[in-house]
């Protein structure tokens, strides 16, 4: 089998779901296109066989397809539509005839198709004929028929002729399907071995053709051919006349034919390209996924691709992937062998249910058809159908003593064992057969069947493509052999026996005998050394293809996924080359509805390609050899985006803090966490032989998931972050390390305290650690001086007022390790871990669980003793933390917090916290003025009032000063701390980001969903959107349960979303939309996401498919996933990216310019009035040119939205 084949189908079955969340592409090779389509309804007629692959699990129609006439290419022979048919001559003994039946100066008939005027004679350059392929045994005498010039009642009598055989040959070839395999054996072995009632469906498949789970075709729908048909016409005849001899096609007919025969039928257009490493041979490629979107016909029914309606995970089979063949390799025994086949053109010996023929018709030329019988390359269900054949076949193998044996598609591997460990490796298979029992035994993943082991020391369970319970026999005495397979249990010869037997024919010429180097899906395995290598020829070739790359500006998506495929499969052998190839798939993902248009790639994909080019000539091999077990080191990492940076080996630390500025371009918690881990290896590699070994595999903690299970895939999509895995790649190369991370619940992280300011004794202080350079501007050691500039607002002022919370940190709690703080009333002392501030408290939980000295009491306004309890006491508390959202606690939390740390620069005892007096907060909400948002300054003050009434604390505050001091806040509020202008989404805008937006693609059409029902709405997008994949809760977030259709009094529909609850109303509220006449309609994209998505009532609304997913089929909607790919479709519109909060202004807007009231618009907004009007007037010169013909209206717009000249 040759390399193109194998990438493609890995990049569907495998190397996907081995490199991460790439559920948005579909990997189109080489010309050749294999996806997973969403399942469709299907009707089986006439198939009565039992079997998995035989019957459907559901019946029903699919969508009906409207006929479009084929506009195919003029040309001569067989592209010429004028080209005119005669009836076949046939061969009595032979099962195929191909005839020549009008030489160049013949006229001939067209099937009753014709006029009754005499045809004109043409001549051809090549084919000058068409020729008549009937597939069959007819019983009758070879017949040469002469060559006539017809009339029409003689072109109808032949036309019906031809009809007639055409449906005896269809007749015979149902109930004797074209296969070489002899049915009977393998009914009888499969049943000595008790496998026949788990493949039972194969002989009667064999039988009888196999289901393949193509719908019934209702309308005839035939597409022209590609151009490279035309092109390579000679090299397209030779495939037909190939096909035609062996019987798989039946014809060629014409349109009237096949419809008469088949009724309905589709065909999908056929393109041919060149076989890699085979120069002069062709692959056929029939494109079952065409069209690529349901086409819309002049019925107005839409007319869908074949794979589109077929569900390929529904045809599971075994795959030997790069994870298992490892696997087997990295346990054999010293001196063990291993040998490749091919089996010879595996699809095309596999027959088709008759209900399956007519979704597989192929169109010759513009007038000529034939009918496929017979499993293809490219149909979604193929490999499938073929590889359930396979699994018996390999089942068979092991059942004979043979193996360990795996396959890909076509490809097998056999490995052999030395007589004398035989016993021993069988030993050890019983073993893995219990573990994998023990484990569930048989999984499935889309279309691969797998066996999980027990976990790995990595944590990384062990995958097999078999239950290991077959035993391994001797069959060295079966018959004579060299003195070489003497000392093996079987030989090829034994192979040789069980095949012929079963009829299964190989390509001998392509045979790799027994030995200990082996090539096998374009690796090279080295047995004896227990390494793996890209085979030479490769390295070369991807080489190559980086050389052509690099030579062009720009590239088609064809470009982009042949290159990313081969350097994906190379990834196998450079684990580290995953994360040089996230600028690539940035690049795949960008095309969209556009895979013909040429792009330039995006920055940095040169300098990743020249990485690869490097690495690449090199020459890698990598070590197939597993870890016995797993270092720990008890090492942990964890970040704070409100602090900083803290590491824990044992019962060492060390911490950084995170500088102002660093969480922008795209920084966020996930890249310093990312950074975490990094600071956390290079201590660990600094430790030495103090803590490790080369060639260890340590085990390191974090409770980012992102991550932790980023590491697994070896990089990440978010390019800083990625950044840092490539430098974590080569520390552990340099150092021979490898590093496996393991997640930790962040309440059990010892990390976090140091990540959030709590430091440990100094004298377990970590080695100082160098950062590396292009970290210094965002990261500094927890002990580092901090400069401080004055504002450039108020030079005079002394520079140690401007100090932000990161500077209270350096005032309060950082001091030189030698010389620790010495605790005493009038010092700055950091924040205690005691009863009054526990460790770890979460920011939302700030207000509830930090208590002041003096709280609420059991005790009445006298001092006198109530009957109250410590319950009743908690009960109140728990009812007024109540009265603020989540997100506003938070807010309170982090002020609280900032507070806690001025307190303790200044040296406050805890008892003149709370109450505090009025100078305390003044001299609080001083220290913020010129430093942040006035919003900012407010919230945080607000927050310490919270903690007050919440604890029962009189609040005793000069609201005059306070007032004046925030006023002031605003006024001096730092330009670095002002939001940017949230612009207005708008229905242009909207529309022109649809157009970069695919509507098939699960998460596509989510977003396109949300995005619509939030406008049209006028909701907050928070609403509609989580703020984490695992925060979903029922009770807040809506679901598909939650939305219903209402119809208004005038009989305008409606779709109502019940909100469960909100920020400004706990018993929740409604949110509705109702069609629009535009592109941007909520309808039509609800009702897409529902039938691209199928949300259960159970998961968040606007959840998505993820089909790579490996424990569910679903994924919620985050608002930064929701976000990020706005910002891409804008990017790739070329239109500046909008914040999410402009959704909800520009609705707002759009509803105010289509006249609706003002009032009635805030009603509907659910906005509080300041905030309504604040938007209204920095949106005033967008609104006013609309409405300048309208006096009255823009006076009364005028009047709201313009600040009053003078306060009072």
């Amino acid at each position: 089998m040759n390399n193109t084949k194998m990438v493609n189908l890995a990049l569907k079955h495998t190397m996907l779901r081995t490199t991460g969340e790439w559920a948005s592409a579909v990997i189109e090779r080489e010309g050749a296109r294999i996806r997973t389509p969403l399942k469709g309804e299907v009707t089986r007629e006439d198939a009565s066989i039992a079997g998995p692959h035989l019957h459907p699990q559901g019946e029903g129609e699919a969508t009906e397809q409207r006929a479009e006439k084929g506009q195919g290419s003029k040309g001569n022979s067989l592209f010429t539509k004028e080209q005119q048919k005669n009836p076949a001559d046939l061969l009595a003994p032979s099962a195929s005839v191909a005839t020549a039946t009008t030489p160049t100066s013949a006229t001939t008939s067209s099937c009753g198709t014709g006029s009754t005027e005499h045809t004109a004679e043409r001549s051809t350059e090549s084919l000058s004929t068409r020729k008549a392929y009937i597939s069959a045994q007819t019983g009758k005498p070879k017949q040469v028929a002469p060559h006539q010039t017809t009339t029409r009642s003689t072109s109808a009598q032949v036309a019906e002729k031809h009809l007639m055989e055409l449906r005896h040959v269809l007749e015979g070839r149902k109930s004797k399907p074209i296969t070489p395999y002899n049915v009977e054996a393998w009914e009888r072995k499969l049943r000595e071995a008790g496998l026949l009632e788990e493949y039972g469906d194969v002989p009667a498949g064999l039988r009888s053709g196999f289901w393949a789970g193509i719908p019934k075709i209702h309308q005839t729908f035939t597409p022209p051919n590609k151009a490279s048909v035309r092109h390579h016409e000679e090299d397209f005849q030779k495939i037909m006349d190939t096909e035609f001899k062996s019987q798989c096609y039946i014809g060629p007919l014409s349109k009237e034919e096949a419809e008469s025969l088949l009724g309905p039928f589709q065909s999908s257009p056929l393109h041919i390209i060149p076989k890699a490493g085979r120069p002069g041979k062709f692959r056929l490629i029939q494109n079952l996924s065409y069209p690529h979107a349901p086409q819309p016909q002049r019925s107005g029914e839409a007319v869908a691709s074949i794979n589109s309606q077929i569900t390929s995970d529904d045809f599971p089979c075994t795959w030997g992937t790069f994870e298992t063949v490892s696997l087997t390799i990295s346990r054999l025994p010293p001196g063990s062998q291993a040998a490749v086949r091919d089996i010879k053109e595996a699809y095309r010996t596999i027959p088709l249910h008759p209900s399956q023929w007519p979704g597989m018709v192929v169109r010759i030329n513009e007038s000529d058809f034939a009918i496929d019988t017979q499993d293809c390359f490219g149909l979604g269900s193929g490999a499938g159908v073929f590889g359930r054949v396979a699994d018996a076949g390999v089942q068979l193998i092991r059942d004979g003593g043979m193996g360990p044996v795996s396959k890909w598609v076509d490809d097998h591997i056999f490995f052999r064992i030395r007589k004398i460990f035989l016993s021993i490796y069988n030993a050890q298979r019983a073993k893995w057969a219990q573990e994998i029992s023990a484990e569930g035994g048989r999984r499935q993943d889309g279309g691969r069947i797998w066996f999980r082991g027990k976990l790995q020391p990595d944590e990384q369970p062990e995958e097999f493509d078999e239950d290991c319970k077959a035993v391994l026999q001797d069959l060295s005495g079966k018959s004579p052999r060299s003195a070489d397979d003497e000392q093996f249990s079987y030989s090829m010869e034994d192979i040789d026996k069980l095949f012929t037997q079963l009829g299964i024919q190989v390509e001998k010429e392509k045979d790799i005998l027994f030995q200990v180097l082996v090539p096998y899906l374009g690796f090279l395995w080295d047995l004896e050394k227990k390494t793996v290598a890209l085979q030479p020829a490769k390295g070369e070739k991807y080489l190559s293809a980086i050389r052509e790359w690099q030579e062009r500006e720009v590239h088609s998506l064809e470009d982009v996924q042949k290159l990313y495929g081969k350097l994906l499969h190379a990834s196998n052998v450079i684990p580290s080359g995953r994360a040089y190839l996230t600028k690539l798939e940035a690049f795949m993902a960008s095309f969209n509805n556009k895979p013909h248009a040429a792009h330039r790639p995006p920055k940095h994909t040169d300098a990743d390609l020249q990485w690869w080019a490097a690495r690449l000539k090199e020459a890698p091999s990598r070590s197939l050899t597993r870890p016995a077990e797993v270092r720990d080191l008890q090492a942990f990492s964890d970040a704070s985006t409100e602090t900083g940076i803290g590491i824990i080996i044992g019962n060492r630390w060390r911490a950084w803090r995170l500088l102002p500025g660093w969480k922008t371009h795209q920084r966020d918690i996930g890249w310093a966490e990312a950074v975490g881990f990094l600071l956390l290896i290079q201590a660990i590699v600094d430790l030495g032989s103090e803590a490790w070994a080369r060639g260890d595999c340590i085990r390191v903690f974090g409770d980012n998931r992102g991550v932790v299970e980023g590491w697994w895939k070896g990089r990440s999509r978010n390019w800083p972050t990625n950044l840092i895995f490539r430098k974590i790649h080569e520390i552990s190369k340099s150092n021979g390390l490898q590093f496996c991370t393991s997640y930790i619940r962040s309440g059990e992280n010892p990390a976090d305290e140091p990540s959030r300011g709590i430091y440990g004794d100094p004298q377990l202080l970590l080695p100082k650690i160098s950062i590396p350079s292009d970290l210094t501007p965002f990261v500094a050691d927890f002990d580092q001086p901090i400069s401080t500039k004055p504002s450039p607002e108020s030079k005079a002022q002394p520079a140690t007022k401007k100090l932000k919370i990161e500077t209270h940190l350096q005032a309060a709690k950082i001091r030189p390790v030698s010389h620790p703080p010495v605790p005493s009333t009038g010092s700055a002392t950091p924040l205690s871990s005691s009863q009054l501030r526990p460790s770890g408290t979460k920011a939302r939980d700030r207000l509830r669980l930090w208590r002041p000295v003096t709280a609420r009491n059991k005790l009445d306004g006298n001092g006198n003793p109530t009957n109250l309890t410590e319950a009743d006491l908690e009960a109140i508390a728990e009812s007024i933390q109540q009265a603020w959202a989540p997100s506003t606690r938070e807010t309170y939390g982090t002020g609280l917090y900032a507070f806690h740390l001025y307190c303790n620069e200044k040296g406050i005892p805890e008892e003149q916290r709370a109450p505090a007096s009025g100078v305390l907060i003044s001299s609080f909400a001083a220290s913020l003025v010129g430093l942040y948002a006035g919003s900012t300054a407010r919230n945080y003050i607000l927050g310490v009032r919270a903690w007050h009434i919440l604890h029962g604390v009189s609040w005793r505050i000069n609201d005059a000063e306070l007032e004046a001091l925030l006023t002031a806040a605003e006024k001096t509020a730092p330009r670095t701390s002002r939001r940017e202008k949230r612009n207005p989404f708008t229905v242009a805008y909207m529309v022109q980001l649809k157009a970069m937006l695919n509507m098939s693609d699960p998460l596509h059409a989510a977003v396109w969903a949300c995005l619509t029902t939030v406008f049209w709405g006028a909701a907050r997008l928070g609403e509609f959107t989580l703020t984490t994949l695992r925060s979903f809760d029922p009770a807040l977030h809506i679901r598909p349960v939650d939305v219903r259709d209402e119809v208004d009094k005038q009989g305008r529909k409606l779709k109502v979303f019940r909100l469960p609850r909100t920020k400004s109303a706990v018993a929740g509220e409604d949110v509705s939309w109702s069609k629009q006449s535009n592109e941007a309609d909520p309808e039509a994209a609800w009702d897409n996401h529902i039938r691209v998505n199928a949300p259960p009532d159970d998961v968040p609304l606007f959840a998505y498919r993820d089909d790579t997913a490996r424990k569910t089929k679903h994924k919620a909607l985050t608002k930064n996933k929701f976000l990020s790919v706005l910002k891409e479709a804008a990017s790739q519109a070329k239109l500046s990216p909008l914040q999410g909060h402009g959704i909800r202004i520009g609705a707002t807007l759009e509803y105010l310019l289509r006249g609706v009231p003002f009032e009635v618009m805030k009603v509907k907004g659910r906005w509080a009035s300041d905030a309504f009007l604040t938007y209204l007037r920095e949106h005033a010169q967008i609104l006013a040119p609309y409405m300048q013909d309208n006096p009255d209206q823009n006076e009364e717009f005028l009047r709201l939205v313009m600040p009053p000249v003078v306060r009072r």
